[in-house]
């Protein structure tokens, strides 16, 4: 679905291959041979909007939302207020990417697998918020990395847990302030522990839950790091 503003608030369904919302003036496409699809926004919109609220789902496959606005005094917007899914079914998780030059807001995405590695996540933008689930949990862990240019606030549960091999990765990145509230947490344990990164380039501020924890072999790790970092009732 391609156009200044895009919004989804039905079922849209391409097993094992690829959903893509882009907003813009100007996009362009990429036919694999695989028979997923490279979506980019070559020219940005005016109040380019790329907005799901209903369900996205890719299993196997990947799932995209993008937004471009068309110059530094415009704005876009990428809302998922729905669900995405890029599962992994029967072999190794999908992949998810929310990407803006603006807000962008992250609900509930799940690129996990039962049966292999859980898939990975990206979210990047201006601003960054994220408030529902993130889930790239499989067997061995994948990755879910979430970066924002200016503010970052988290109030989601992460997780890239590896139930039988090692758990896998997430990364907060924030340009300026980073904020975690009570009800955000990472977990990345697993048979050993996987790694948790959060970085500001400004405060830092965490009230969140933060495990790495090994459950048969070596534990994780975790980094935080920020010009002023304050950890207030955090674990």
């Amino acid at each position: 679905l391609l156009a200044p503003a895009v919004a989804n608030s039905g079922s849209i369904s391409a097993q094992s291959g690829s959903v893509a919302l882009a907003a813009g003036d100007a996009v362009g496409l990429d036919f694999r041979g695989d028979g997923l699809i490279t979506v980019r926004v070559e020219q940005g919109a005016l109040n380019a909007l790329a907005e799901n609220k209903g369900l996205l789902q890719a299993d196997n496959g990947q799932v995209l939302l993008t937004a471009r606005a068309a110059d530094a005094l415009a704005r876009s917007t990428v809302n998922n207020a729905g669900v995405v899914q890029a599962r992994g079914l029967v072999a190794d998780g999908g992949t998810i990417r929310l990407v803006g030059d603006g807000l962008v807001q992250a609900g509930r995405l799940d690129a996990s697998s039962s049966h292999g590695q859980g898939g990975s996540v990206t979210v990047a933008g201006g601003f960054v918020a994220l408030d529902g689930a993130v889930r790239a949990d499989g067997v061995r862990g994948g990755s879910v990395a979430v970066t924002a240019a200016g503010d970052l606030s988290a109030a989601a549960a992460l997780s890239a847990s590896g139930t039988a091999g090692k758990g896998g990765s997430i990364r907060l990145g924030a340009g300026a302030s980073l904020v975690e509230n009570t009800a955000a947490s990472s977990n990345v344990g697993g048979a050993d522990g996987g790694t948790v990164s959060l970085q500001a380039g400004g405060s830092l501020l965490s009230s969140g839950r933060h495990d790495a924890r090994g459950a048969s072999g070596i534990g994780g790790r975790v980094d935080i790091s920020g010009a002023d970092v304050r950890l207030m009732g955090a674990s």
